[in-house]
């Protein structure tokens, strides 16, 4: 083992970047209030990361940083209502 060896690590990940789940309503459940659409709808960004990576190392950049800090996260509810 030479002293180089220390610096390898195993660099696999995986990364769910973004995802959207959305509903739209039967238009027959909104007839009764002359809407024409409703369409409900959930959205994340960085969802969540599985990695074997030590701290301060983006698998995704190829670069290491003491600095680095997480992905941000977001979360988005959202109703969108056509008349």
């Amino acid at each position: 083992m030479n002293n180089n060896d220390s610096s390898i690590q195993n660099a696999w990940y995986a990364r769910l970047k973004n995802i959207t789940i959305g509903y739209t309503l039967p238009k027959s459940l909104l007839s009764k209030w002359q809407i024409e659409k409703i369409r409900v709808y959930f959205s994340g960004d960085n969802v969540c990361e599985l990695t074997g990576v030590k701290d301060g190392y983006d698998p995704e950049k190829g670069t290491a940083s003491r600095t680095s800090l997480p992905f941000n996260r977001s979360w988005t509810l959202g109703l969108d209502v056509t008349f």
